[in-house]
């Protein structure tokens, strides 16, 4: 499984699939490594979304979301390539 696929798995099921959260790579200034730890920063309303990121879903083993992409049809063998 794809580290980050595993992340997103852990944040659904601590915080709630609909809560968005973020890691933060600080300034070094600000850098605390104490051990093998990761934090996740999560906003109180699952309405709240970071001013960063895409708009909308699309995962290449979601069918429905990799049959188009802002507006382009994709070929589901050729991955992001898009066909005319």
């Amino acid at each position: 499984m794809n580290v980050s696929l595993h992340f997103q798995q852990i944040k659904n099921e601590i915080i709630g699939p609909e809560y968005e959260a973020t890691e933060l790579y600080p300034a070094e200034s600000r850098l605390v490594d104490s051990s093998e730890e990761y934090h996740l920063w999560v906003r109180t309303s699952p309405y709240h979304r970071f001013p960063v990121g895409f708009g909308r879903r699309f995962v290449l083993s979601d069918p429905a979301s990799r049959a188009t992409y802002n507006g382009a049809t994709l070929h589901p063998e050729a991955g992001l390539e898009a066909v005319s």
